[in-house]
């Protein structure tokens, strides 16, 4: 067995308390706005990406796609770093992670948040992932431990036939936006192979599994990086500062693989959160841009609501919506200055998810409408379900 890699860079003495200071019945309603002008993308039972990797455990294999995404067309995501087989379902992966507390101290984390933080529901962007066992599939169950706001160690679980696979990552959220940014993959990975060894259900020592080569997808602006505290920067293996240039996030290309001889008792429960973030922020025009110039201060609070209740049956449903009325205001980068009148946008996301005994299924919506002056029309629309049910349909109307 490989050794835990737990980072001895992560001292008693060390918080991250400071970060706040300093710095997910749903129908796809068709828009009367949509014409015949408007993109329109769609794949029904897709065929599987390239790149698929074998992976054995005992005398079962499965072929997996080595990373998530956010439609079916094969493009990148997260790594896929975590894999779970022998007597495994996602209801009582979720169960046994809920189960537990935040004292990691035993293994070399501080009794510091958010190494301390304890599992949730959580609300968080719908990604797709790829099996021989399933096909394409998007998340039916997703956890966070920490917050958030600010700072969560977040987890996505996907359906892979008699399997589970999992991707997982450390993020915080983009200050003044509902937008999170991940800062590392690996620290995260590490905080869940140390709670499935606390979860005293592991049937066998966690083996590390090569899924491709190390390296990276995904960099921290530097703005974002040089405002975390240095104890943040430190606890990813971060450098002391971003030196002007994007960081990158890098993965080492293996996941864990973790064998589950017993599965956690599934009990009823119901968890409910409601809370607001504050949008106030210039970002990228995020549809029907003009140009890499084209940017929009966003302003006006977005509400997000999760729903998840497990029943009698230990079947599991989720129920999260993001809704905004947003001021939209463009602006002109070499100036600062307003280029444009304001104008309201409408945004909203609801995400229905299912698991239980007769499988996952996951209904996802996200839309995102200028209304005038401004001009636009986005929606976005994933099904997946047993069987291999998978369709995503992409339109966009400038």
């Amino acid at each position: 067995m490989n050794p835990i890699r737990t980072p001895t860079r992560l001292a008693a003495c060390l918080t991250i308390l400071g970060l706040a200071a300093c710095m997910d019945d749903v129908t796809a309603p068709v828009d009367p706005a949509l014409d015949a002008s408007a993109t329109v993308l769609s794949a029904s039972a897709p065929d599987p990406p390239a790149g698929l990797v074998n992976v054995s455990s005992g005398a079962t294999d499965l072929d997996i796609w080595p990373w998530t995404g956010h439609d079916f067309a094969g493009g990148t995501a997260d790594p896929l770093n975590l894999i779970f087989t022998g007597d495994v379902d996602i209801v009582s992966l979720r169960a046994a992670l809920l189960a537990l507390d935040g004292n990691r101290t035993a293994y070399g984390f501080p009794n510091a948040f958010p190494f301390n933080c304890r599992w949730t529901d959580a609300h968080g962007e719908m990604q797709s992932a790829f099996s021989e066992g399933d096909g394409w599939v998007a998340n039916a169950v997703q956890l966070q431990c920490g917050s958030y706001n600010p700072l969560r160690f977040h987890l996505r679980l996907f359906a892979a036939g008699p399997w589970v696979i999992a991707g997982t990552h450390f993020d915080l959220l983009i200050p003044n936006t509902p937008e999170h940014q991940v800062i590392s993959w690996e620290l995260a990975e590490q905080v869940l192979l140390v709670d499935f060894l606390r979860s005293g259900l592991l049937a066998a020592a966690p083996a590390f599994v090569p899924l491709g080569a190390p390296g990276y997808v995904q960099t921290i602006p530097a703005i974002l990086y040089d405002g975390m505290p240095a104890s943040l920067r430190a606890a990813i293996g971060g450098p002391p500062s971003s030196g002007g240039a994007p960081v990158p996030v890098p993965t080492n290309g293996v996941a864990v693989l973790l064998n589950i001889g017993t599965r956690a008792p599934i009990t009823p429960d119901l968890t409910e959160t409601d809370f607001v973030v504050p949008f106030n922020q210039l970002i990228p025009r995020p549809f029907c841009s003009q140009g890499a110039a084209d940017y929009v201060l966003v302003q006006g609070p977005v509400a997000l609501t999760t729903r998840t209740r497990v029943n009698d049956e230990g079947m599991m449903e989720s129920h999260n919506e993001l809704r905004g009325d947003l001021d939209i205001t463009p602006i002109d980068v070499t100036t600062g200055l307003p280029s444009g009148p304001t104008f309201r946008a409408q945004i909203s996301e609801i995400d229905n998810t299912g698991a239980g005994p007769l499988g996952t299924h996951v209904n996802a919506v996200q839309q995102r409408k200028a209304l005038p002056p401004g001009v636009g029309f986005l929606m976005k629309h994933m099904i997946t379900g047993p069987n291999g049910m998978a369709y995503f349909t992409y339109r966009e109307n400038c």
